[in-house]
C-alpha cells in the first residue's frame, strides 16, 4: 500500500460573465506503480512535454516521483533504480479544457493522459529465496 501526497486539494472558484463556478483541481499527474517497492528513490529522467509533479510514498518511505504534462504530445518516462535496473514507457497528454457555466475554457485547462498509473514490473529484491529450484532434484526424472 502506498499514500499518494496530495499535490492540489481544494477547487478554485472562478468567476465568468456572472457565473460562479467550482472550477475543478488542475492536475492530473501519472502515479507510477512498481510491483515490488524499490528500497531507494529510483532516478527519473524525462523528455518531451512533461515535469515531474509531486510523489507517492511507498510502506518502506521511499519515494516515487509523479509525472505530469506540460504540453500536448509524448513523453518518454525512464525510472533507474538502484542495482542499475531501468524501465521506459511513453505516456501520451492531450490538452483538456474545464468548463464555467456558458464558457468551453472558463475554468482554466490541463494536460492528461488516458492512463493515471504507470505499472512497473520490477523484480522483487528476496525474489530468490522463495523461487523453485532451476533443476530437479537429485535422482527424480521429468
Amino acid at each position: 500500500m502506498m499514500a499518494i501526497v496530495p499535490i492540489c486539494a481544494m477547487a478554485a472558484t472562478c468567476s465568468n460573465n456572472d457565473e460562479n463556478c467550482a472550477c475543478p483541481c488542475v492536475c492530473f499527474v501519472v502515479q507510477p506503480q512498481f510491483s515490488c517497492a524499490p528500497t531507494e528513490t529510483p532516478t527519473l529522467s524525462l523528455s518531451g512535454p512533461c515535469q515531474q509533479d509531486g510523489y507517492s510514498v511507498q510502506d518502506n518511505g521511499v519515494e516515487i516521483p509523479g509525472i505530469s504534462g506540460t504540453g500536448a504530445g509524448t513523453c518518454h518516462a525512464t525510472f533507474m533504480v538502484a542495482g542499475g535496473a531501468s524501465y521506459s514507457t511513453d505516456i501520451a497528454f492531450a490538452e483538456q479544457w474545464y468548463p464555467c457555466g456558458s464558457d468551453p475554457h472558463g475554468c482554466g485547462h490541463d494536460f492528461e493522459s488516458d492512463a493515471s498509473t504507470w505499472m512497473i514490473e520490477n523484480a522483487c529484491a528476496d525474489a530468490g529465496s522463495d523461487a523453485p529450484p532451476d533443476v530437479a532434484p537429485d535422482g527424480a526424472r521429468e
